[in-house]
């Protein structure tokens, strides 16, 4: 696999953690007014583990993790529904999402520019 195709990789991974953290955010934004609601909250942490090793230049296993980054572990947190919490997530994940789009962008301008040159 080539440096290109593992940063791809990475990105498409770390993208799926940053959609479902939203996803989750929004969940529990909606059940917020719920009397008793804890607050859910995924576990990332053996795809950051794939993501630190992709940065240190091994990515096994990043092609099977993009297939279940959205079916992650997900657990209630033993304290109370915080909105102001929940929001801040919404909020960091969707800055987190934009931050690596506007990188996969990038990536794609430098691939196109290898392939066609300059014109």
């Amino acid at each position: 696999m080539s440096h290109g195709d593992t940063t791809i990789d990475a990105i498409r991974l770390a993208l799926g953690m940053y959609q479902t953290r939203a996803e989750i955010a929004n969940s529990n934004i909606a059940n917020a007014s719920v009397p008793g609601s804890l607050a859910l909250r995924a576990d990332f942490s053996q795809y950051q583990a794939l993501l630190d090793a992709a940065a240190d230049g091994q990515a096994n296993g990043l092609a099977q993790a993009i297939q279940s980054v959205r079916e992650p572990t997900i657990r209630p947190l033993e304290t109370p529904l915080n909105l102001d919490e929940q929001v801040s997530e919404m909020v960091g994940a969707g800055a987190g999402f934009q931050s690596l789009t506007e990188a996969l962008s990038r990536q794609f301008g430098l691939m196109r520019l290898a392939v066609v040159g300059r014109n």
